[in-house]
């Protein structure tokens, strides 16, 4: 029978073990005199194929995971893989890092386009969607993308503001699969049309109501 893992994915586990033995076998030894020293290559080689690429690794953690951490887990990377999925980067690290930089650019505007994120991913969970998918990403980076222009336009938290978010993003999830569906004849993913369509149509409603003030995006 051969071997259905790809070989990437079988490079980064066995080069995964070696440095945890070589680690261990260091961290064992009973010799005061001896100073544990690894290979700096061969540590930026080991941490390369750990955090490159897609990281499936992580997502096996969280299988591995006991009730009820495993969900936690992997609620957390699909989150986080989400935000990378802005950039078409299926990856946990680069999510965090654009979260970490938002921030520090924005608290305001991090802090909404994280409550889109949650949105957006928790309600492909509830509606029980596939679960690939989420793991994927895919359902979190238009809640991101919607709760940044909500933030930018508005400009000042209210509770009005947080209920268009959160029913924005939930939106944009069912929007996702619905798009996802009519375009497979045509081969052509949905991407961040279920961002614009739920951005667009608030903005133009709010256009119409008198105590809706739209900040201007810059002065």
């Amino acid at each position: 029978v051969e071997n259905s893992v790809p070989p990437e994915v079988t490079e980064r586990q066995d080069a995964t073990i070696v440095w945890v033995k070589v680690f261990v076998k260091q961290a064992a030894s009973t010799d005061s005199s001896y100073e544990p020293t690894l290979n700096p290559r061969c540590v930026a080689y080991v941490l390369k194929l750990l955090f490159m690429g897609t990281m499936p690794w992580a997502n096996r953690v969280a299988d591995m995971a006991s009730a009820p951490w495993d969900r936690v887990i992997f609620f957390l990377v699909s989150c986080l893989r989400g935000v990378g999925q802005v950039y078409f980067m299926d990856n946990p690290v680069t999510g965090f890092v654009i979260l970490a930089a938002l921030l520090l650019q924005s608290p305001f505007v991090c802090s909404y386009g994280f409550l889109g994120l949650i949105s957006s991913t928790l309600s492909a969970f509830a509606f029980g969607f596939d679960k690939r998918l989420i793991g994927s990403g895919l359902f979190g980076y238009n809640g991101v993308l919607i709760g940044l222009a909500l933030a930018t336009f508005f400009g000042r938290s209210c509770f009005s503001l947080v209920a268009v978010c959160v029913f924005c993003s939930i939106v944009s999830t069912l929007l996702f699969v619905t798009l996802g569906r009519l375009l497979v004849p045509y081969k052509v993913p949905p991407f961040t049309l279920p961002f614009n369509i739920a951005v667009y149509a608030y903005l133009l409603a709010a256009a119409n109501m008198h105590r809706v003030e739209i900040q201007p995006v810059r002065e």
